[in-house]
């Protein structure tokens, strides 16, 4: 079964067994645009040397080879989003192909439920890991970490709500185009660094994150510090959530003990994966519709370097936490601030999904929205791969977040949150993302 995109040379020729193509209405191509079903059928046609061929029939080559091809609408390239309409169509394949002794059930096979009670799983485990922060902070060796929340003024009038609107949303979503594709370029296949990043489109995302918001969190630091200082003023660690109201040093067993505990905490939650994805047969890995590929040392190893710079993005990006007006209900207030937060750190790559990838489904011939950018210097037309991890990080940038946010309501400083929350984005939702030569 081949992809209806290929990498300039099909060679579906020399092909020496029967071989089905889907053509889907809703692609992204890289190197070639196909285009609609008509160009898909007669590129195959041309490269399989054949002077034309129809959904649904059986063409020979000049060499004897056999192909069968079908055009299917409704499915995306990302093979974890496959419609019925498609799964139904390959059973039914192999069914006149290689018949099965017992025939397949094409509605066993819809992958909907699946996704759905994978995605309940998925944000279950958001809240397991902050269950497990707040159950080890109950413990004596780690509740001193914790100090009471500072009290500081609450943002005021639209101008916060503005400067949140260009420095954390529109100008991320602009930036993440250029961003990725150079960082891809810098970091890619081939390079001195891709031996330590060794996922090219992986590392278009983070270089993205940490442009676009580990930078944009060092100027607001940078201009809340300058306008303190002109008031006659000092930007305190309370006011970068980095310790209590009047401490003027960060005490070296907070961030020691935080680290501690999010190696706890990740111990106990790839314990709990492996329990329930290997016993139970349920699957997590929602956040890695890119790829599926299973954790393993080599890609605990792998995800290491990412690890460090997911860590200081997030905490340059949560030690500004946004103060809201209080509604005077502590928990009403709480989940508020997190929804706020958890909104607004998933919404430009929501809105770069949106367009990217709705955009494409519209279109329907491979082309998409936010223009196709050539890393690669050949000439070629090429998906922006880093958006192909959007999807996960949509669930750990704005679920570590809002985890961030209700810690430090709760413990009165980040490194509570940020600590394990880094930890968990790296060695949960992105491992599999690393490559493993």
């Amino acid at each position: 079964m081949g992809k209806a995109h290929a990498n300039n040379d099909f060679d579906l020729a020399n092909v020496d067994y029967d071989f089905g193509i889907i053509k889907s209405t809703a692609d992204q191509y890289d190197f070639t645009f196909v285009g609609d079903p008509a160009a898909c059928a007669a590129t195959v046609a041309d490269e399989y040397g054949v002077e034309s061929i129809s959904s649904g029939e059986y063409v020979t080559s000049d060499s004897g080879h056999k192909l069968f091809y079908q055009e299917i609408g409704g499915t995306l390239h990302q093979t974890g989003n496959i419609s019925g309409e498609a799964i139904t169509s390959i059973i039914d394949f192999e069914q006149e192909v290689a018949p099965a002794p017992n025939a397949l059930a094409f509605s066993n096979q819809q992958w909907l439920p699946q996704q759905i009670f994978s995605g309940v799983a998925c944000v279950a485990m958001m809240f397991l890991f902050v269950a497990l922060v707040q159950t080890l902070m109950e413990m004596p060796f780690f509740a001193p970490i914790r100090n009471p929340r500072p009290n500081l003024p609450a943002r005021k009038g639209a101008g916060p709500w503005i400067l949140d609107l260009i420095l954390g949303i529109l100008i991320p979503t602009v930036l993440f185009a250029p961003v990725s594709a150079y960082v891809m370029l810098w970091a890619g296949a081939g390079t001195p660094l891709a031996s330590v990043f060794t996922s090219t489109n992986f590392s278009g995302i983070v270089g993205w994150l940490i442009v676009a918001i580990g930078l944009v969190g060092v100027i607001r630091i940078a201009v809340t510090a300058h306008l303190k200082k002109k008031n006659g003023g000092k930007l305190t660690l309370a006011e970068l959530a980095l310790a209590g109201e009047g401490e003027t040093k960060v005490r070296a067993s907070v961030p020691l003990k935080a680290f501690l505990l999010g190696m706890i905490v990740i111990t106990v939650i790839f314990v709990w994966l492996w329990i329930v994805e290997g016993f139970l047969g349920i699957n997590y890995q929602v956040w890695n519709l890119a790829d599926y590929c299973a954790a393993s040392p080599e890609r605990l190893v792998r995800a290491i370097p990412y690890a460090i710079l997911i860590f200081i993005v997030m905490m340059v990006g949560c030690s500004a936490q946004r103060i809201l007006p209080s509604t005077g209900d502590e928990r009403r207030d709480t989940w508020i601030a997190v929804a706020v937060d958890t909104v607004l750190a998933a919404l430009p790559l929501f809105i770069l999904l949106v367009m990217q990838y709705g955009g494409s489904m519209i279109i329907g011939t491979g082309q998409t929205i936010i223009p196709q950018i050539d890393i690669y210097g050949n000439g070629m037309n090429t998906s922006v791969g880093a958006l192909d991890f959007a999807f996960g990080y949509c669930y750990m940038m704005g679920g570590t977040t809002g985890a961030v946010t209700y810690l430090y309501r709760k413990y009165g400083n980040i490194w509570v949150g940020v600590f394990p929350a880094a930890i968990f984005a790296a060695f949960v939702t992105l491992m599999s993302f690393t490559l493993v030569a």
